[in-house]
């Protein structure tokens, strides 16, 4: 099937898909109703939510832009059994099917730092030492954001990967904002805690 593509003027949008993720219904709901969402939304026994880890390519006249990276290789495999997580096709080949690969990106705009959406950051390189997996990219982070995955609350801890940041960071590819920047041509994040404190919107 052909990816869809969203024309907004010069701008093209495209979702890859990554993978998926199995999570409970319940926790993903809140306080809805169970009625309300469950003959529609779960599939099996177990109560749980088939979600699609979903990166989305903006191709601008300026830049190829990602918004967020997917988990990429943030789960050993004890936690890819726990959240059921299964590659399908991965952003490597996502990106290889829209004619680009890792190279071709120049900017890198992460929403917030949870590993379903950070962890394609990097990549395994030479010796197994992580790297960015976009080396010529700039990342675009609310420097609160940073912060919290580098130093997260107890409670917040398993969904932050500190590893998915600092190999960015170490090389020099981190771009760190307060609140909302303009980071490309017509491009804008806006901040918009909610999800995380330091949540941004593009």
């Amino acid at each position: 099937m052909t990816p869809k593509v969203l024309r907004l003027g010069e701008f093209e949008v495209q979702a890859l898909r990554d993978g998926w993720l199995s999570v409970e219904a319940e926790a993903m709901f809140g306080a809805a109703p169970r009625p309300a969402w469950a003959k529609g939304f779960v599939s099996g026994k177990k109560g749980r939510l088939a979600v699609s880890l979903n990166v989305f390519l903006i191709k601008s006249p300026g830049a190829m832009i990602l918004v967020d990276t997917g988990a990429g290789e943030s789960l050993d495999d004890r936690l890819q059994r726990f959240y059921g997580f299964r590659k399908d096709p991965g952003l490597p080949e996502a990106l290889r099917r829209a004619g680009l690969d890792g190279r071709d990106i120049d900017l890198v705009i992460n929403t917030h730092l949870h590993f379903d959406h950070c962890g394609g950051n990097v990549r395994s390189g030479e010796g197994g030492i992580l790297e960015p997996a976009f080396p010529r990219a700039e990342y675009v982070v609310q420097r609160g954001e940073r912060q919290t995955a580098l130093d997260p609350p107890r409670r917040e801890r398993p969904n932050y990967r500190a590893s998915s940041i600092v190999p960015v960071e170490a090389r020099g590819r981190l771009r760190l904002v307060e609140g909302d920047a303009s980071v490309a041509p017509g491009v804008d994040v806006v901040f918009a805690p909610g999800h995380t404190r330091h949540h941004q919107c593009v």
